[in-house]
């Protein structure tokens, strides 16, 4: 009778082990793809099916085989070469930004998107943050800067990106130099700018005057040197601007 027991007791506990033992997949892109729960289809034209977002970074979603069968019938498949437990546990790789190591990543990229003219001082973030270990510093967003000499503070917003998509735009306080040279418009009235028109495949550029002070990325009008034709530009840069209708 006692061995019975503890026969019965040992199959109780072994069951209870394995029923408790989970099966997971760390991942570390921003979507689940069919290749990552399945090995039966990594040669295939199915491997990169998308099977929905991944969780946030250091965050989990059990995902059911039944929904990938699913997914994998209306894609045209029959699902026989899946590969994959009753349920599957993805979890979604993790870096843990300090405060100062996420504030030295984008002030390094801050200070060279910097207009000529503005000297960077310091810089300061509120918080770290959790991101995918794959994300990169993107784009830069500066707002306006007023024309003004002297030390001015300015919140930013810096791109973080992964798989070519941004993922969180990360807000930043800078403290600047503004010198006399920024002051000055990127196209003064009178100076010569190189205008760009574009017309289908065609390009052609002419020589044009800036009829008003006109700030980069703004619209102004240009008058062409050839023809005395006045027409409406976006600046590029201090010597060149594209013709807009």
């Amino acid at each position: 009778m006692k061995r019975h027991f503890a026969l019965g007791f040992l199959l109780a506990s072994t069951f209870s082990v394995s029923v408790r033992a989970e099966l997971s997949q760390t991942i570390d892109s921003a979507r689940i793809r069919l290749s990552d729960v399945s090995d039966g289809y990594d040669d295939g034209d199915l491997a990169g099916l998308d099977l929905g977002p991944a969780p946030p970074p250091g965050n989990s979603r059990l995902l059911s085989r039944g929904e990938v069968e699913e997914q994998l019938r209306a894609a045209g498949d029959d699902a026989k070469l899946l590969r994959m437990p009753a349920s599957l546990r993805v979890k979604s790789a993790a870096k843990r930004w300090s405060t100062d190591e996420l504030r030295e990543a984008l002030t390094a990229k801050l200070i060279s998107s910097l207009p000529a003219g503005i000297d960077f001082k310091s810089s300061r973030l509120n918080r770290g943050l959790v991101t995918s270990p794959r994300v990169h510093v993107g784009d830069v967003h500066l707002p306006r800067i007023p024309k003004h000499v002297g030390e001015l503070t300015l919140t930013a917003s810096v791109d973080l990106v992964q798989d070519d998509v941004t993922v969180v735009r990360v807000p930043i306080t800078l403290i600047v130099e503004v010198s006399e040279a920024a002051t000055l418009p990127a196209a003064a009235k009178g100076s010569r700018v190189n205008l760009v028109i574009e017309h289908g495949a065609a390009r052609v550029s002419a020589l044009a005057t800036a009829m008003s002070d006109t700030e980069l990325g703004a619209t102004g009008f240009f008058r062409v040197a050839s023809t005395q034709r006045v027409l409406r530009a976006r600046l590029l840069s201090a010597d060149s601007a594209q013709v807009v209708e």
